[in-house]
C-alpha cells in the first residue's frame, strides 16, 4: 500500500485504516463521526450525529473525480464527472456498514489498488454519499494542506 497523492511513506500506517473498522470497534453504536486529527470542531457535532442519512456515509463534496485523482485511477470509477468527497470529516451509518459488509469491501479495494483510504473510500462510495455542508470540512485559505 502506498500514498501516490503526496508520495509520503510516513502516511501509510495501520491507523489510517481504522475508519474501515469503526463498526467493529463500536458494535452497539448506530452511528459514528470520524474527525481527522487535524480537524478543529467549532460547534457541536451532535448536529452531524442526528442528521437524516440515506447512505452509509456522509461527507463534504469536493472536486470532480477527474480533477482530483490522477488519470491512472480514472478507470476505477464509473463516472469521473461525479464529485469526490473529503475523508477528514465523515458521518458513518454503522448499521449500514455492518449490513453491507463495508469493512471487507474497503479492505479488498485497498489490496486491489494498493492505495490509501481516500481513493478507496471514494471508489467504494462513488455517487452514493450524503453531502455535508462544506463548513464542516474545509482547508484554511492560503494554507498548505500538509501544514494545516
Amino acid at each position: 500500500v502506498k500514498d501516490s497523492g503526496y508520495g509520503r511513506d510516513d502516511l501509510v500506517k495501520p491507523e489510517v485504516f481504522a475508519r474501515y473498522h469503526v463498526a467493529e470497534y463500536l458494535p452497539d453504536a448506530p452511528r459514528a463521526i470520524w474527525l481527522d486529527t487535524d480537524t478543529i470542531a467549532r460547534s457541536s457535532v451532535g448536529t452531524l450525529f442526528r442528521m437524516r442519512m440515506r447512505h452509509a456515509v456522509a461527507a463534504t463534496a469536493g472536486k470532480r473525480i477527474r480533477d482530483y485523482f490522477k488519470p491512472e485511477f480514472h478507470g476505477l470509477f464509473a463516472d469521473v464527472d461525479r464529485p469526490t468527497f473529503s475523508t477528514g470529516v465523515l458521518v458513518l451509518d454503522l448499521g449500514r456498514w455492518r449490513a453491507e459488509a463495508v469493512a471487507g469491501r474497503l479492505e479488498r479495494l485497498t489490496l486491489a489498488t494498493g492505495e490509501l483510504d481516500t481513493l478507496v473510500l471514494n471508489v467504494a462510495f462513488e455517487g452514493v454519499f450524503d453531502v455535508l455542508d462544506p463548513r464542516w470540512n474545509f482547508v484554511a485559505v492560503g494554507a498548505d494542506p500538509i501544514e494545516v
